[in-house]
């Protein structure tokens, strides 16, 4: 087999086997969901959005066309965990995900935060917070895992941060984990009349992008150096 039908082989192989996601030089399938400011679809259909421009970015760096479709957070991740796309992005550090996935070097800063009516009885950080306040974030959230994992009590969680901050509103739950950017451009959107939230750190999580460690067995073990080093130029 000469050289150039060996390299058509092996890229026909790669994209049967990850579903568009091919070796450098080609094109990969990345996964994200619509979070805006770090992830959204602009007028003209296109993404943007501060996690979005990074991961562009360092991928060009890396001779990569990087494509990125937008999907619900859940399936978003369930496709690089089967195999159908290369990573997804914006994402904080999470056991779960790193048994299929490795993370990359931050892409974007995250604060997770509280928020809860100001009239709120129970403060974040008390015993009787953690142990009668009912709390929720969003399906598929790193933080929805963190709540469960961490002992607090939690209710089923809602597809989208909009319907978590309508379910506070409506009293359904007592305090929100959210991402501090993304849930004060949602109360920047609210009608003026609505009470203020009480605000409350809880933990930093930058986010970066995890890349399927199937696809990662396909390419040069620097792979992973290299694209944290293509981020830190973007």
């Amino acid at each position: 087999m000469n050289a150039t039908r060996l390299q058509t082989f092996w890229l026909s192989a790669l994209l049967g086997l990850f579903g568009g996601a091919a070796p450098v030089g080609a094109s990969v399938l990345l996964t994200t969901h619509d979070l805006p400011p770090y992830s959204f679809k602009g007028r003209n259909g296109q993404p943007e959005g501060l996690a979005v421009q990074v991961a562009l970015c360092a991928f060009a760096q890396m001779n990569i066309a990087a494509r990125i479709e937008f999907y619900p957070w859940k399936r978003a991740q369930l496709m690089v965990e089967k195999g159908e796309a290369v990573g997804f992005l914006a994402a904080s550090q999470a056991s779960s995900r790193d048994e299929f996935a490795v993370l990359s070097a931050a892409i974007a800063p995250q604060q997770w935060v509280w928020f809860q009516l100001q009239s709120h009885p129970l403060k974040p950080g008390t015993t009787d917070f953690k142990t009668q306040a009912q709390t929720s974030s969003f399906l598929g959230a790193n933080m929805q895992d963190w709540l469960q994992d961490e002992g607090y009590r939690t209710t089923a969680a809602p597809r989208l941060n909009s319907m978590l901050l309508e379910m506070l509103r409506h009293g359904r739950i007592d305090a929100l984990l959210a991402n501090r950017l993304v849930m004060e451009k949602l109360l920047k959107e609210e009608q003026p009349s609505q009470p203020p939230l009480r605000a409350t750190l809880a933990l930093d999580k930058p986010l970066g992008i995890y890349v399927s460690k199937r696809f990662l067995s396909s390419q040069n073990s620097n792979f992973m150096p290299r694209l944290d080093a293509a981020i830190a130029r973007c």
